[in-house]
């Protein structure tokens, strides 16, 4: 049983649909939770994308996580749009619902873009027609590839960002990289830190150098301190500008409300 709309869109049986084990789709359990909870509330409202398949039946192209979530959800009829692509254009469509993913990496990212590309014959100027990057900025993030499927794996699985990663592009040697990466994920650098660590370790050509400055803190727990400071910059700045200003200091249950009084006009 099926019907269709004047959108293109074909309501199939769920059971016809079949999940393309050539090209296994890629999400997110978090996105395949949320897919399910609206599909209860609203139903499926996105197509999934297939081809038609042997025995009156269609294999998934696109939108595999729809289908996951609505079996999940129990709907019996799913949308599908009908595409008649070829192999190559396959790949491509299945790259670029990769880049939808909320939880795809820097790293995951260039890959993508390095397979459009390198793998599957896209031109710079087209991939970046089609995402809205800049053709340098695609190209920035295709280098981060020149580090070591070692180095990448660690990438992955730490909290660190692609203007780390970058920072790691100016030491030559592996070696070091992988050191240097190793020292930033334990010490927690900032990629300012970072920056600044890998930018020595070019000067010396060692890695065994001192720690990033670390910008100082204060803890000031004396507020008489605090309000003095205060009063003293704004006494500063009323010699500054020959302008009175007047500062009312009340106690309001546990805070200490400081009123400012400025003339609009100047005397």
């Amino acid at each position: 049983m099926e019907h269709s709309t004047n959108t293109g869109i074909v309501h199939v049986d769920i059971d016809r649909v079949l999940v393309n084990n050539d090209y296994p789709g890629s999400f997110s359990k978090k996105r395949m939770l949320e897919e399910v909870e609206r599909i209860r509330n609203v139903g499926a409202l996105q197509p999934i994308f297939v081809m038609p398949y042997s025995g009156n039946r269609y294999v998934v192209i696109t939108g595999e996580v729809i289908y996951h979530a609505a079996k999940a959800a129990g709907l019996r009829m799913v949308p599908v749009t009908l595409v008649d692509y070829t192999n190559e254009q396959i790949a491509q469509a299945i790259l670029f619902e990769k880049l939808e993913r909320d939880d795809l990496n820097f790293i995951e990212e260039a890959e993508v873009y390095n397979s459009l590309i390198n793998d599957h014959g896209m031109s710079l100027e087209d991939l970046s027609k089609q995402i809205g990057l800049a053709p340098a900025t695609i190209n920035t993030k295709i280098r981060l590839l020149k580090l070591s499927q070692d180095i990448r794996g660690k990438l992955k699985h730490s909290s660190l960002t692609e203007g780390h990663a970058r920072a790691l592009l100016k030491l030559d040697s592996e070696e070091f990289q992988i050191k240097a990466l190793e020292r930033i994920i334990e010490k927690e650098y900032t990629v300012k830190q970072a920056e600044e660590f890998i930018s020595e370790v070019v000067t010396k050509g060692t890695i065994e150098v001192n720690e990033p400055k670390k910008p100082l803190r204060f803890v000031i727990k004396d507020n008489r301190i605090i309000l003095s400071t205060l009063k003293k910059s704004i006494a500063d700045v009323q010699k500054m500008v020959d302008v009175s200003i007047d500062m009312k200091e009340e106690q309001i249950g546990d805070n200490i409300v400081l009123t400012l009084t400025i003339p609009n006009k100047k005397k």
